[in-house]
């Protein structure tokens, strides 16, 4: 008769649908409630010895091999030397769970594995000698390291409550009927190597937490699975590989997708997981492309339907062949596109379509000039741009065929509500540049939605701060990050009879020490004394307000509030913090 009749609780328990992920997944939760195994070593005689040994908690979700610290005089590391081989088993009282490791020990003095497992609960099983080295703490030299690497492990889960568990086994007792209130795992050898690489290879990474919530225990795991959001940001730099990734795309039941794609190092598992993520266009609500030159991946994107992407941002920093023609994207549609960042050469060779955008980033980062026609033809593509960010060297007028008419074609943007620029447009160009704008009696209505208005690092003269003031007259909120305190601000301070700078001005943004604290009580002092009041002050200082000689009388006279980073800019995409947006911090 064979095992399987002679032994059929056995064949009914076995339980080999799992897949090793879910097996490592209740082998923790095992060990964890038990808390405590019972280490089985065998010593030079034969004869086995066992002792009750607590393991540290596991510490990747794929971890399998077991961790113990303990005192390297202990008989049991004679018994290692001699033989590696040994078993570790665990049972939980509560739930009648067990499992059983076997596999090789090895021994280690590596301190910095005993640091990562050390607490100060272990000290009481050494004890300080007194004698100035064996004190009972990490650095003792008896403390040692004892890693047990399965070859084979084995587990039993119950699978009933144990009111059930009882009444089956009740009935099976009087009917004969075979009672299975549980299964048994296996975690054979190939697994247990496979998954023990895992566990070495992404030790030291930080795991997402749609991958720690499901190593909690079943329950929290089967909740997380069965919770499409979770599963909605895809990024190709992770250490996921593309199997794990259509896991992603598929637990995500067709909810809208974040996606971030690295082609910096084209190899055959990016191109891979790129292959995975291409087919779900029609869910990305957010689009990162990151590539360190032209590939042929990025002219995938071509004829893409992206019917509900929100956000885009290109990124290219080379292409082979300058004189190339423009090679656009998504020409199968983006109509929901809104807020696009083209950085480096994707100004100028890998374009979307712009017409629905309303917020535009524009990071010149490369050393390919952009042409005024270029440069008019991207800005005036959306219908109704409201904000719009520039950096970098744009305006080139040193470059042969790249001089810009200003005057003479000028650029409006009535809808524009919001302006950022960087000291490189303003501090190289600015004061020749804008002089021929600021000379044009027109440049007042050029940006008449123009509300909010942020400079970094700029270094401009008080002249040309003036004509800021004047050339953007309806500023309702002004951020300004610098080294040194800008003209601008005590030109803010100066209230001259019957001109109020930027009379609609109620926010104010700045950071500010102890010197600047004058400054910023100057501003809210002689604009409350004409009438024109500053609702907000948010000022960025390393220490608290309370600390700052005029806090006090900020208080009471305006709306004080402490920032340490400056507000997500334009502030008004609903969409997740733009990761890209760095150049300006």
């Amino acid at each position: 008769m064979s095992a399987t009749k002679l032994d059929p609780y056995t064949a009914q328990a076995e339980a080999n649908e799992h897949t090793p992920q879910e097996k490592i997944t209740g082998l923790h939760e095992i060990i964890k409630g038990a808390k405590v195994g019972m280490l089985t070593t065998r010593s030079a005689d034969g004869s086995l010895h066992s002792r009750a040994m607590t393991p540290s908690s596991p510490y990747t979700p794929t971890q399998l091999n077991l961790v113990f610290l303990a005192n390297n005089a202990s008989h049991k590391f004679d018994e290692i030397e001699h033989d590696a081989h040994v078993n570790v088993s665990f049972f939980n009282n509560d739930t009648t769970a067990w499992a059983s490791f076997s596999g090789k020990a090895r021994v280690t003095k590596d301190k910095d594995i005993i640091k990562k497992h050390w607490s100060s609960y272990i000290s009481a099983y050494f004890g300080d000698l007194k004698d100035g080295v064996h004190k009972g703490d990490e650095t003792d030299p008896r403390v040692c390291v004892i890693e047990v690497v399965p070859d084979e492990i084995r587990y039993w889960m119950p699978n009933k409550i144990a009111i059930t568990r009882a009444i089956e086994a009740g009935i099976g007792a009087m009917t004969g009927r075979l009672s299975v209130p549980g299964e048994i795992r296996t975690i054979n050898a190939a697994e247990a190597t496979q998954l023990t690489e895992e566990s070495d290879e992404l030790e030291a990474q930080p795991y997402p937490f749609e991958i720690l919530i499901t190593h909690v225990s079943f329950y929290f795991r089967a909740v997380a699975i069965e919770t499409p959001l979770l599963w909605s940001y895809v990024d190709t730099r992770s250490a996921i590989s593309s199997e794990k990734i259509e896991t992603y795309l598929g637990r995500g039941k067709g909810c809208s997708l974040d996606v971030r794609l690295d082609i910096k190092a084209p190899d055959a598992t990016i191109m891979k997981k790129i292959d995975a993520v291409l087919p779900h266009s029609h869910r990305y609500q957010t689009l990162v492309i990151d590539s360190t030159s032209e590939t042929p991946i990025i002219q995938r994107f071509e004829n893409v339907v992206a019917p509900i992407l929100q956000h885009l941002s290109v990124s290219v920093e080379e292409v082979e062949d300058h004189s190339a023609d423009k090679f656009k994207i998504l020409q199968g549609g983006a109509p929901r596109l809104t807020s696009v960042r083209l950085r480096g050469l994707a100004l100028l060779f890998f374009r979307p379509p712009l017409k629905n955008v309303t917020t535009l980033h524009l990071d010149q980062v490369s050393s390919l000039p952009v042409l005024y026609a270029t440069f008019v033809e991207i800005v005036s593509a959306p219908c109704f741009l409201q904000n719009l960010s520039v950096y970098g060297d744009i305006v080139s007028t040193e470059q042969s065929g790249a001089n810009w008419p200003g005057l003479n074609s000028p650029i409006n943007l009535p809808h524009l509500r919001s302006l950022r620029l960087n000291s490189l447009v303003l501090k190289d160009v600015g004061e020749r540049d804008l002089e021929r704008f600021w000379a044009s009696p027109l440049h007042q209505l050029k940006f008449p939605a123009l509300r909010q208005l942020t400079l970094i690092d700029s270094e401009l003269s008080k002249d040309a701060c003036a004509e800021i003031l004047r050339g953007f007259p309806c500023i309702t909120s002004f951020a300004i990050s610098y080294a040194l305190t800008p003209s601008i601000l005590p030109i803010l301070s100066d209230v001259p009879s019957g001109e109020v700078p930027w009379p609609m001005l109620n926010t104010l943004t700045m950071r500010a020490d102890f010197d600047d604290d004058n400054v910023a009580a100057d501003i809210v002092a002689q604009r409350m004394a004409v009438g024109c009041p500053l609702m907000k002050l948010k000022l960025g200082s390393a220490l608290p307000l309370f600390m700052l000689p005029n806090y006090l009388w900020l208080r009471k006279n305006v709306e004080l509030e402490r920032f340490v980073e400056f507000d997500t800019w334009p502030g008004l995409n609903n969409l997740q913090f733009d990761q890209d947006d760095t150049l300006f911090l």
